[in-house]
């Protein structure tokens, strides 16, 4: 030790002299020497077993899971013993020893988007390779996601495996294939690369933007994709571009989709970014050695475990590419304010997020954590979000809203039905009782009729479901044809309404009987006295009513039946001479011939949606109310199809798509929901209803007490999809619109929907197959937004089961009013065999009879041409 010391405190030249005199004197005792060169022997053995045994129990209980490849191959390289003391400067078993993974609750699917967008489809699915694409609002920034910690985690599969930073997919997979190409370049003979050949010697920049090298190089690196490459893709697209993150979330894909698999494995990273900065590395993943007192804290196994990343992106919130916009305008709105509060909901981040509470008017920003025992819950983004924070700048925020759907929700103008009528097929006089009684109005059809159909020579196309060809089935015998059908009987409006004969000779039947339903409708609204004295009826409205009353018409087939019959009169009629009303029943429709009679002057029009048309004329009718053209509007809505007149026509035409049944029973034939349905039944009539502005009148017209129905909200859109296909990912995109607007503009969440509502389906009893039939399209749509748990209590109705498909004429509107007034429900008739291609579970189909709990009446209607229409009635 005295050696020591004053080697550290001396000169250099001191230092010599010291060694000179200490050597000089060891050398006159030998003995001490020896005993000199022992000591520091034995100080040199001990000191290497020490260092042996620490670094041993060291590297059993620290091994990393992740290591670096280039650090472990250091630290296995023999060395001079110069440079080890630099490689001892150096941390040994760099490495990762776990993994967490921050992305948004919600997402939109690309498929979604496409369609939207009115791109072409696999635009973005397969143009960029991605399937999802998560998104933020107000409440997650930059900052945010620095703080979260979810505390979930993941999996990992074997082989040596590349991961990218994936922007979007095809460029990786682009990537990808070019290093099999340099591969190719660097060894051309080998067989694999047979399909690369004409490119070698190619220069190389000739190669850069050659389309057909690129789609040769990505068939050649398939296969390897596929192991290599592919198990580590599928967070990102369901994420997007993460920017920075893109690489690291792969790398966590992989460990949840490789789990135990990836010990021993490398794994090559590649990274880049703006200004053509990349970097390549490699890391090699070990397995942790247990000892006896300890097991690994880190194994890829554990972070696999509290990754958990499949499943936490399969518990994410769909959303429609509508909300997806509205999150964006959100955001672009409240980027840079101060005095801010967000207004997205915080029900809508996963649990354990943190989020945005506030921005002072300094531009200081405030954070709060969601509750790990917060569930994650479907909330709509408030409608005039974007709105409000435009103009939180000038107006401070102090407080977060609680109900962001209570506080921001806009003043709409009620609407309330005050009047309705149907005149059925097969039943005299407006009969509502029976329609909610489900009593059948379907008849067998006359032999007449049949062999009229057979002589049209109706051709069936149809399609071998295995080979693909395409067969011809001609109908040829009366059994082949439709066989039921639902006719309705023709209206005396001069007899039973006291109307002059000289205007309804100017009526075809379609408009006659749509003018008998909305005068009923008038009636039971109050609006008209509707008594009929010496032949003539009092239907004229008050005259402070006439300008601010409109007449909406639906119909399919508008003057379809009076064009027909003055053809066939001019063919079969010796004496025929031209009809001079023919152009009263062709142009003077419905719509017009109603304006008249009741002396409506506000707007008036005439909509075609085929069998949408009721629903699309409901919706324009609130529209028109609610923008101040009208306080009230009379829809109406006739057909008669299935008269004598136009069924061997419209009907031909539904056999000859294979659309129609041919079934002789009833019980057979009509069968909703029922796995035996075999096609549509043609029906006709008409209906009637009167839409008002809550308080549009001050007369008193119904009893206190009297239960009242509101239209709560419509809407209309087009699928452009096929002339006689439903489109369900369209109308499961349509359905789940509609319902954010009903949760955001009227605070009535889907929940309550399917707890307290019954839904009027347009099932038509087709079967064109068992994935493509209206009743699945419908149960696809609903399951999408209400979910397999809102699907258990939410009543299902029809009623084309028994009145027929009366194309443009939807009873089920008038039933849905009449039945919430009297709390009653139509049974869905001739039931009896699930089908499970429709719901694993039985579906909650109405019995009929008394439902004094349903509150709300959702309908759906489709129509030739892609018209799809909801409307949301609600008993007060």
């Amino acid at each position: 030790m005295l050696v020591l010391t004053i080697l550290l405190v001396v000169s250099s030249e001191g230092l010599r002299g010291v060694l000179q005199d200490t050597f000089a004197y060891l050398a006159s005792y030998p003995s001490l020497f020896l005993l000199f060169l022992l000591f520091g022997f034995g100080v040199a053995v001990a000191s290497s077993y020490i260092h042996f045994h620490l670094a041993k129990r060291g590297n059993a209980s620290s091994t990393t899971p992740l290591t670096c490849y280039d650090c472990e191959q250091q630290h296995k390289t023999k060395s001079s013993p110069k440079s080890n003391k630099k490689a001892k400067r150096q941390a040994d078993n760099v490495g990762i020893l776990a993994m967490e993974v921050y992305f948004p609750a919600n997402y939109i699917d690309q498929s979604d988007l496409e369609q939207y967008d009115g791109v072409g489809a696999g635009k973005y699915t397969k143009g960029l390779g991605q399937d999802k694409m998560s998104f933020t609002g107000d409440r997650e920034d930059n900052e945010h996601a620095g703080v979260t910690k979810n505390g979930h985690f993941f999996d990992v599969a074997a082989n040596d495996f590349v991961l990218f930073h994936s922007p979007y997919n095809k460029l990786a997979q682009k990537g990808f294939s070019r290093i099999v190409f340099n591969d190719f370049l660097r060894n051309p003979t080998l067989p694999q690369y047979d399909k690369l050949k004409k490119w070698h010697g190619a220069a190389l920049e000739d190669t850069y933007y050659d389309r057909d090298l690129e789609a040769a190089s990505r068939e050649v690196s398939l296969a390897l994709w596929n192991k290599m490459v592919e198990p580590s893709c599928f967070a990102s697209r369901h994420i997007g571009n993460c920017y920075t993150a893109s690489v690291y979330i792969n790398l966590a894909c992989l460990v949840d989709s490789a789990r135990a698999t990836l010990h021993g494995k490398r794994l090559m990273l590649f990274s880049y970014g703006s200004g053509a900065v990349g970097s390549i590395f490699s890391f090699r993943c070990v397995r942790p050695e247990a000892t006896d007192v300890a097991v690994p804290a880190f194994t890829v196994e554990r972070m696999s475990d509290c990754l958990n990343l499949a499943s936490r992106l399969n518990s994410r919130l769909k959303r429609t590419p509508e909300e997806f916009n509205g999150h964006l305008d959100l955001r672009q709105a409240s980027h840079g304010l101060k005095s801010y509060t967000p207004v997205q909901s915080v029900d809508s981040l996963f649990p354990g997020t943190y989020y945005l509470v506030g921005v002072d008017d300094k531009h200081r920003r405030k954070y709060a954590r969601k509750p790990l025992n917060a569930p994650l819950t479907y909330v709509a983004l408030p409608s005039a979000a974007v709105a409000t924070a435009t103009t939180v700048a000038t107006h401070p925020i102090t407080a977060v809203a609680t109900s962001p759907v209570a506080a921001i929700k806009p003043a709409l103008v009620e609407v309330l039905v005050t009047g309705v009528a149907a005149g059925a097929p097969g039943i005299v006089g407006a009969d509502l009782t029976s329609l909610l009684e489900g009593v059948n109005c379907i008849q067998r059809i006359p032999d007449a009729a049949k062999h009229a159909m057979v002589a049209k020579r109706v051709v069936q196309l149809k399609k071998d479901g295995a080979s693909g060809a395409i067969r011809r089935l001609p109908v040829t015998t009366i059994n082949q044809t439709i066989q039921l059908a639902a006719p309705m009987a023709v209206v005396d409006l001069v007899k039973d309404f006291g109307l002059p004969k000289s205007l309804v000779e100017g009526m075809d039947d379609a408009s006659a009987c749509a003018v008998a339903a909305g005068l009923r409708a008038l009636q039971q609204a109050g609006l008209v006295a509707g008594t009929v004295e010496n032949g003539w009826g009092n239907w004229r409205l008050p005259d402070a009513m006439a300008a601010s009353t409109g007449v909406l018409f639906a119909a399919s087939f508008p003057a379809l039946d009076a064009c027909v019959k003055e053809v066939s009169r001019s063919f079969t009629d010796p004496a025929y001479e031209f009809d001079r009303k023919l152009l009263f029943r062709l142009l003077v429709l419905a719509n017009s011939q109603l304006a008249q009679i009741v002396g409506a002057k506000g707007p008036n029009a005439h909509v075609n949606a085929t069998c949408a048309g009721t629903t699309v004329a409901l919706t324009m009718a609130q529209d028109w109310i609610r923008s101040g053209k009208c306080q009230r509007v009379v829809v109406i809505s006739g057909d008669v199809a299935s008269n004598d007149t136009l069924l061997p026509w419209i009907g031909s035409g539904f056999r000859s798509l294979g659309a129609a049944s041919i079934a002789a029973n009833v019980a057979d034939a009509a069968l909703p929901f029922d796995t035996r349905r075999n096609g549509m039944l043609l029906g006709s009539g008409a209906v009637g209803l009167v839409l008002e502005a809550a308080g549009a009148s001050t007369i008193q017209r119904f009893p206190s007490g009297t239960p009242s129905v509101s239209l709560v909200a419509s809407q209309l859109s087009n699928s452009a999809f096929h002339g006689a296909s439903l489109d369900k990912e369209h109308m499961a995109q349509e359905l789940n619109r509609f319902l954010q607007a009903v949760e955001s503009e009227h605070g009535i969440p889907r929940a309550a929907l399917a707890a307290e509502g019954v839904y009027y389906s347009h099932e038509t009893c087709t079967q064109a197959s068992p994935t493509t039939s209206c009743s699945f399209t419908e149960l696809y749509m609903l399951r999408s937004a209400f979910g397999d748990a809102g699907l258990d209590t939410l009543v299902l109705a029809n009623t084309k089961a028994f009145t027929g498909h009366a194309m443009g004429v939807s009873f089920e509107e008038v039933i849905a009013v009449e039945g919430l007034k009297r709390g009653l429900l139509p049974p869905v008739v001739n039931f009896a065999s699930h089908d499970e291609h429709l719901s694993p579970r039985p579906l909650r189909l109405s019995q009929g009879g008394a439902y004094p709990h349903v509150k709300y009446a959702l309908r759906f209607a489709a129509g030739f041409g892609s018209q799809i229409a909801f409307t949301l009635y609600m008993r007060k």
